[in-house]
Formats: structure tokens, sequence, C-alpha cells
């Protein structure tokens, strides 16, 4: 009856056995991690915050707590919103741009009395004539 000739493969039921025995280990395994997180409700005060008062939270010793009030310091800053000084260095830049343009206008105005002026003027007429009668009907 247990001829080695009849089975192929002599050793499938021996494969097939430690299959079972490896399983019933996993599942042993499972089941003691199951009770541990189970007998660890049991000996946890808390597992959520909800589960302490108001003024307490769950830490991770899974025990309430008292939460720390910690006193705060309010410090107010102080911020210038004052604007006179920005106004009176704007004010003082625009003044003394009017002055230079003023100084510069002044210098081209004098400059018809200048012999080089004279002269580019002089061929400026010589160039283009028909600004020179337009320029003469401006003057009268």
């Amino acid at each position: 009856m247990w001829n080695k000739k009849a089975s192929h493969g002599g050793g499938g039921g021996a494969i097939g056995a430690i299959f079972v025995v490896i399983m019933i280990v996993f599942m042993l395994l499972i089941l003691v991690n199951d009770l541990v997180d189970f007998s660890k409700n049991f000996i946890r005060e808390c597992s959520d915050n909800l589960q302490c008062n108001e003024e307490q939270y769950c830490g991770a010793d899974f025990k309430c707590h008292e939460i720390p009030v910690k006193e705060k310091t309010i410090v107010q800053e102080y911020y210038s919103y004052d604007l006179v000084s920005p106004a009176i260095i704007i004010g003082i830049a625009l003044v003394c741009g009017s002055l230079i343009l003023k100084k510069k206008n002044k210098k081209e105005e004098g400059r018809e009395d200048n012999a080089y002026y004279q002269q580019y003027q002089q061929q400026y007429q010589q160039q283009y004539p028909q600004f020179q009668q337009s320029l003469d009907q401006t003057k009268k």
C-alpha cells in the first residue's frame, strides 16, 4: 500500500503540514496581539482627550493630565504713522528741484551773449530758414 513507485513526489504531504503549522502560528500571534491590546484598554485611564475633563488632556502614557496654563505677556508694539517728516523731506526736494531748474533757465537766457551760441544759432537759421520766419512772427 505504501509503495514508493505509486506515489509520485513523495514529500507533498510534508509541505502541506508545514504550511498548516505556519498558518496556526500566524493566527496565534494575531490572537495574542489582540489580547494584549484588549488588556491595555483596562490599564489605560484614557485613550482620547474626550475621556478626560475639560481642563485635562490625554497624555502619551494614557493618563489624564492638567493642561498647563502659561501666562501670556501682551507686548504692545507702537507703530508710528507720523508722516510729517517724510512730507518735509519731499517738500525740500521739490523746492531744491525748482531752484535748480530756475537757475538752469537763467543760464540759457544768458547764452544769447555767448559767441558760440550765436554762431550755432546762425548755422541753424541757415539750414532751416522756415523756422526763423516763424520765430520772427512770434517775437512781434
